[in-house]
């Protein structure tokens, strides 16, 4: 659902930033890979992408939506934000999407965002900040919106001090 509604403005930022044929690029946080795809089909043959995320099991649904498609030049591999186990230095783009608001140190992420890159690199970071969402008359849509991604922050939180 996030591509049905985001991609299209996500493309357009992508583009915008940069995005060309032949880039080496990084998508961090990937999730099951549907930007990566696409930026795949940007950079053509000439190209690469490498998409980076903490869970094995969208990796695998990446790397099956990857396959489908027909793409070679996009692979997936298991890290964190904070620590992508990719080479310094070696990116034309790194990108996240909807990544930065669900960790606890974005900061952290942003920097090995930028290491990642080569001189000259452009880091392109999507997120948004639900602290400035508002509904004006108040509604009980809204209200439970609110409950729903205080009780994810505060779960994702608490999953983070655990580990």
């Amino acid at each position: 659902m996030l591509e049905e509604i985001f991609g299209p403005h996500s493309r357009q930022l992508l583009e915008k930033a940069g995005l060309a044929k032949g880039l080496r690029a990084a998508d961090i946080g990937c999730g099951t890979g549907l930007v990566s795809l696409w930026i795949a089909t940007q950079v053509g043959a000439e190209g690469r992408v490498v998409g980076v995320d903490m869970s094995c099991e969208q990796l695998k649904v990446a790397q099956a939506n990857a396959a489908a498609a027909g793409l070679t030049n996009v692979s997936f591999q298991e890290g964190s934000a904070y620590e992508t186990n990719l080479p310094s230095g070696q990116f034309d783009m790194t990108y996240s999407r909807f990544l930065m608001c669900h960790i606890s140190e974005p900061a952290k992420a942003l920097h090995e965002m930028r290491a990642l890159l080569k001189p000259d690199g452009i880091l392109v970071c999507e997120d948004h900040d639900d602290g400035g969402i508002f509904s004006e008359p108040p509604t009980r849509a809204y209200q439970r919106l609110v409950e729903i991604s205080d009780a994810v922050n505060a779960q994702e939180v608490s999953i983070l001090i655990s580990a």
